[in-house]
C-alpha cells in the first residue's frame, strides 16, 4: 500500500505491508516467511528507505508476525475504517527503515 502513517517521514519512499492468512494456515510459519521475502524486495529491488506494518490491537498473531519480521513498534492511532461502514479500530503501527534491514 502507498499509505504513509507518520506525516513526518513522509519525504521518505516508503510502502506498507498488508497480509490476511486464512485461519487453516496460522502458526505454519508461511506469513513470517512471506513478509520477510517482501521486506526483502521493497528494500534490495524497489530501494524502500521505510516499510511499515500495522494490526489491530485485537490481532494478537499479526503482532507476532510483525515482531517476528523485525519491525519495531512506533505508535498507535484510533481509526474510523470507512470501507467497513465506519467500524471503529485501535491500529497499532510497526515500522523497519532500510538501515535497520541491512544490519540484521
Amino acid at each position: 500500500h502507498s499509505r504513509k502513517p507518520d506525516d513526518s517521514l513522509a519525504d521518505l519512499k516508503q510502502r506498507e505491508i498488508g497480509y490476511v492468512l486464512h485461519p487453516q494456515y496460522w502458526g505454519k510459519e508461511i506469513m513470517p516467511e512471506a513478509v520477510k521475502r517482501i521486506i526483502h524486495y521493497g528494500f534490495i529491488e524497489w530501494a524502500l528507505d521505510l516499510i511499515w506494518c500495522g494490526h489491530f490491537d485485537f490481532n494478537h498473531n499479526s503482532q507476532r508476525v510483525n515482531e517476528k519480521c523485525g519491525f519495531t513498534y512506533q505508535f498507535t492511532k484510533k481509526e474510523v475504517l470507512k470501507k467497513l461502514g465506519n467500524k471503529h479500530v485501535t491500529t497499532l503501527y510497526y515500522s523497519m527503515f532500510k538501515s535497520d534491514y541491512l544490519h540484521i
